[in-house]
């Protein structure tokens, strides 16, 4: 995945690699697959209600951003 921006994506203490454009972010998996949020109020992967899943293994994440920092959570 390229980085351009220098977002950074935090699961915990481990830093995903990630890129945001606009109110998108897309960031690795730890399973290696993409997923992309939507870093807005009540949007995809912003709340626990309203996850972003990966598309291979079914993992769910949400997030809150803070500046160019996104502290991601999972349900695993």
């Amino acid at each position: 995945m390229a980085t351009i921006t220098g977002f950074k994506c935090l699961l915990g203490n481990e830093e995903l690699p990630a890129d945001a454009f606009g109110n998108n972010v897309a960031f690795a998996c730890p399973c290696g697959h993409p997923v992309v949020m939507v870093a807005r109020v009540y949007h995809r992967g912003m709340s626990q209600k309203n996850p972003s899943v990966c598309r291979k293994c079914g993992r769910k994440f949400w997030g809150r951003v803070d500046k160019k920092v996104i502290r991601l959570e999972s349900d695993k």
